[in-house]
């Protein structure tokens, strides 16, 4: 005796024309705000709560992932965060991201002068070390553009600036904080 051969149900989302779909998924998936990670620590099993939708099946899947994760900005709590965010995204997810959020806000000074600009420059080069580490852990498919890290350009004024042109700004410090302006610099 042999099995009735399955019939394959098609979603009357997939009827739709793919630029309908494609509308449907960015207001279903793209939030205005940024998507904050917080993962348990790593004596805890890990995985990424994705939407529902990412799961329904693999066409859809397929047409939603590039959508999730290369419109919504993603902001890891702290680097132990990144790092295992990016560790459980593997290559394909990784290869997807257009705005990753470092993990802290870095402007606020309580020094003046040359230990400020030093404290400038030490962060900086830290930075840069981190999403160098990061693509060499992750692979190169973790763009310096997808990193965004975030500036003090005036009071309470945040700028969010891709890694990739962290070098292009300089800081200087007044009033207990870091200002950073775009300019010339050398070295770090």
């Amino acid at each position: 005796m042999t099995a009735a051969p399955k019939q394959q149900s098609t979603s009357p989302l997939l009827k739709l024309p793919a630029e309908l779909r494609d509308a449907i998924y960015t207001l279903a998936l793209v939030d205005d705000e940024p998507i904050y990670i917080s993962l348990p620590e790593p004596a805890r099993p890990l995985s990424l709560r994705e939407p529902a939708l990412l799961a329904v099946n693999r066409q859809i899947r397929n047409e939603t992932l590039p959508i999730y994760y290369g419109t919504n900005i993603f902001e890891p709590r702290s680097s132990v965060t990144t790092e295992n965010f990016l560790r459980l995204l593997g290559s394909g997810r990784i290869a997807l991201l257009k705005s990753l959020r470092a993990f802290a806000r870095i402007g606020h000074c309580s020094r003046d002068g040359a230990t400020a600009a030093a404290e400038i420059a030490w962060w900086k080069k830290w930075l840069l070390q981190r999403v160098t580490q990061w693509q060499q852990t992750f692979g190169e498919v973790l763009e310096a553009e997808a990193v965004h890290v975030p500036l003090l350009v005036g009071r309470d004024e945040w700028l969010w600036v891709p890694s990739s042109e962290l070098r292009e700004w300089v800081g200087e410090a007044r009033d207990g904080r870091i200002l950073w302006r775009k300019g010339e610099i050398g070295g770090v």
